[in-house]
């Protein structure tokens, strides 16, 4: 951004010495608004003479010499300086802080043996600084990236034009008579501005990583790069955050988590299933079908694991389980109650892929009670002996669950005369859900993403998650509008527990400062509350008090306008530091007391920072800690 600056040109006939002239700078920095701390006024170079820098009316703001070490000659840190002499560069500076009769100035005979900086302490709209100074013949003009100035050279007797081979020059205002200066090409202003030039790396290769715009400094009339410090004065543009690689990362195998070992002593396995999933960005990633995944499954699925040593004799070392294995389980009863019946029992696949149709163990049986006490009565020819329970169901569902698409249908069923399906069998047992299409095609389907942690530590919280509509366009997939979807769309938010809260430190906002000067002081409430908003009931649930926030701090912590002595500033900041009103940090608080009498011992040996004293001299150590705060 460039600065607005007034120049004035100044004739002078006055030479430095007899045998050595120079060239005068004089400007005018008359940019009203600027950023509210310390702000570039001018660089003045090495070798200056007679400078002198004056605000042009009585404001809020104050004049600063900055040094090349970063330091401050006066005025630095929002510490403002009183009226005075101060060496540095080789010189001696007089800085003569504004007041009822004279206006905010410094000034320096030099020559400066280093380049110094005019700062600016800015507070309120800038009425604008006049800065002059003389730079001796054989010293190179300076250049300011953010503003120009005149130069004109002086010599006795001679026009103050310099005799140079007339050459048009463009960055400089006509002379007196009318004519254009010809300034030699090393004089010309150089211009140095912030200039994008490319972009960081993406922080992701896919699923939507972001990268910044970098910026460099660059000398505007080559259009090349200089070091950063050419652009110290200019503010550097503010980083720009763009998405990047926003396309869905390739599908690839996820593990699921490892299942509970086979065995609880010994040595047993453990599996786990593969999923392909795609990662459509860092907060969703969905599941899609297997056949997407196009690498091999190198993740394992079987693992051995170890449990405690069984308390046998004998140490059983189970055989490797082979890739494919039936899981039986136990047989039922029999489905008599006496003579020949049949008993059940289930029969699963642990591996990965399926297992062999062929090696499926016997999932029925005969069993026999032994006979009947007495003859079963015929009816219509058809005994009465129980038979095997039977499997009940109800219809499917009417309608499907989706909109739109592929849904489900569901159905109830019940083991006859066991609840628990224990003398069913299980080989024929009914479906209770089946897939249905609606006669609507969806467009897009729901993916959901996982749950966040819940936005509380203890007590009722809440947990979110991303749901977006995803669709498949040209064969890949894309995020697209909600209303592509059915409008049972999931929820993105429900509700959460932890565990009950104990008692927590609640605080106000801050008062407004008691001075607007000459250092303030600003009040808060702070008290321990339980989670119904009352003080807690008992001494292990308080708040601790090594966590108990600051309730009183100060403000506006900078020489008021109209104190030009120092020591009467110093007397009332002695003042407020000293005011009990103030010093006093501490709220009242009943469960906060000493319990014990000898507590200004404690605090002499420095033990508040042990639990047991911190309970026992709670009042006295914790004032020792509003006093250290």
């Amino acid at each position: 951004m460039d600065r607005a600056v007034l120049f004035v040109l100044l004739i002078s006939t006055t030479c430095l010495s007899s045998c050595c002239c120079g060239h005068l700078i004089d400007g005018i920095f008359t940019e009203p608004t600027l950023e509210r701390g310390y702000n570039l006024v001018a660089t003045v170079p090495r070798g200056a003479l007679a400078l002198n820098v004056t605000q042009l009316r009585h404001t809020e703001n104050y004049l600063a010499i900055k040094l090349q070490d970063g330091s401050y000659l006066f005025n630095g840190n929002y510490s403002i300086n009183l009226s005075g002499k101060y060496q540095a560069a080789g010189t001696t500076f007089v800085y003569l802080r504004q007041g009822p009769q004279n206006l905010e100035s410094f000034s320096a005979t030099g020559p400066l043996q280093e380049p110094i900086d005019v700062m600016v302490l800015y507070q309120e709209p800038n009425p604008g600084i006049v800065y002059r100074y003389v730079i001796p013949g054989n010293v190179n003009v300076p250049t300011n990236s953010h503003f120009g100035h005149k130069t004109v050279a002086i010599k006795t007797a001679e026009p103050i034009v310099p005799n140079i081979p007339h050459r048009r020059a463009d960055n400089g205002p006509p002379n007196i008579d009318g004519t254009q200066p010809f300034l030699p090409k090393r004089y010309k202003k150089r211009k140095f501005v912030w200039k994008s030039t490319g972009y960081t790396e993406c922080s992701r290769s896919c699923g939507g990583g972001t990268q910044l715009v970098k910026y460099t400094c660059i000398r505007e009339h080559t259009q090349t790069q200089v070091p950063e410090k050419r652009c110290h004065a200019l503010e550097k543009p503010r980083e720009i955050q763009l998405r990047c690689n926003t396309t869905p990362c390739p599908p690839k195998w996820r593990a699921s988590p490892w299942s509970e070992c086979s065995v609880t002593c010994g040595t047993g396995t453990r599996v786990r299933d593969l999923e392909c999933v795609q990662e459509i960005k860092p907060s969703l990633i969905m599941r899609i079908a297997d056949g997407a995944c196009m690498e091999p499954k190198i993740l394992q699925t079987t693992e051995v694991c170890e449990m405690p040593a069984c308390e046998y004799d004998v140490k059983i070392t189970p055989a490797p389980l082979p890739p494919s294995q039936w899981n039986v389980g136990t047989w039922s009863l029999c489905s008599t109650s006496c003579g020949p019946g049949k008993r059940t029992r289930l029969a699963t696949c642990s591996a990965q892929s399926s297992c062999d149709p062929e090696s499926k163990p016997n999932t029925q049986e005969a069993c026999d009670l032994g006979p009947c006490l007495a003859k079963s009565p015929q009816v219509n020819g058809v005994s009465t002996r129980l038979q095997s329970p039977l499997w009940l169901y109800t219809e499917w569902t009417e309608g499907c669950s989706a909109e739109c698409g592929t849904g489900v249908q569901t159905r109830k069923v019940f083991c006859d005369n066991s609840p628990e399906e224990e003398f069913c069998e299980q080989s024929s047992r009914p479906e209770t859900s089946r897939s249905c299409s609606s006669n609507r095609t969806c467009s897009g389907q729901w993916f959901t993403g996982p749950w966040s942690e819940c936005s509380t530590e203890c007590d009722s919280g809440e947990q979110v998650r991303e749901v977006v509509c995803v669709t498949t366009l040209r064969g890949a997939l894309r995020v697209v509008l909600d209303m592509n979807c059915p409008a049972n769309k999931p929820e993105t938010r429900r509700p959460c527990n932890r565990p009950p809260c104990t008692s927590m430190w609640f605080i106000s906002d801050w008062t407004e400062c008691s001075r607007s000067c000459g250092k303030g002081i600003q009040k808060r409430e702070v008290r321990c509350l339980n989670s119904e908003g009352q003080p807690p009931e008992h001494h292990e649930l308080h708040c601790k008090d090594k966590d108990r926030p600051i309730s009183r701090r100060t403000c506006n912590d900078y020489p008021c306008k109209d104190d030009v002595h120092g020591s009467e500033n110093h007397h009332r900041v002695l003042q407020v530091q000293n005011d009990p009103e103030i010093s006093n940090g501490l709220e009242e608080n009943a469960l906060c007391k000493d319990s014990i009498s000898n507590c200004n011992l404690v605090l002499q040996a420095r033990l508040c920072t042990y639990h047991f004293y911190q309970q026992q001299c709670c009042l006295s150590c914790s004032r020792a800690k509003q006093e250290l705060e």
